[in-house]
């Protein structure tokens, strides 16, 4: 568990390691037993923060739009770490709802569409885990883009079938 926490290493992950493989992990993770478990390792090593290939600065429209330094290691540990809040308060409502689909007074279901490939409950995961850069816009070739949707289909290689429900 140490090597996972080295700087030397965690840089290696963030420009070594293909984004494909990082989505592949992922992937796995969450759609596993205890993907909220996971995603809590993920950050206690350090290895959410560096993995995810974010911009290294972009405009911010909740924040006034100030300009924000993704890359600083502050911001990225706030970003984690809410990354990691939305991802336990995702699962918790999905497993609340599946043991219980009128447990907020309305039936809710989380329906995968998406049957063949599984991936319903595993794009939610992706998209709890990108809420803290819901609202952050980036410069790519002159053209004002959503940070969420640059690292899902950008950095994550994830599809954009995935993103177009969140628009």
């Amino acid at each position: 568990m140490e090597a996972a926490r080295d700087k030397g290493v965690l840089e290696s992950l963030a420009t070594k390691v293909s984004n494909e493989r990082i989505t592949k992990e992922l992937d796995l993770m969450f759609a596993g037993r205890d993907p909220h478990h996971a995603a809590q390792i993920l950050y206690e090593l350090n290895i959410m923060q560096h993995s995810l290939k974010v911009p290294p600065v972009c405009e911010g429209i909740r924040a006034a739009n100030l300009r924000v330094e993704l890359k600083n290691e502050e911001v990225r540990q706030q970003k984690a770490f809410a990354s990691l809040k939305a991802i336990q308060a995702m699962h918790y409502l999905w497993e609340t709802l599946k043991k219980d689909p009128m447990a907020l007074g309305m039936h809710i279901t989380f329906e995968d569409k998406d049957k063949s490939k599984g991936k319903g409950k595993d794009n939610l995961y992706y998209l709890a885990m990108l809420l803290p850069y819901v609202g952050y816009k980036y410069m790519l070739k002159g053209k004002s883009v959503n940070v969420y949707e640059y690292v899902m289909s950008d950095g994550l290689k994830v599809s954009r079938t995935c993103l177009a429900s969140t628009r």
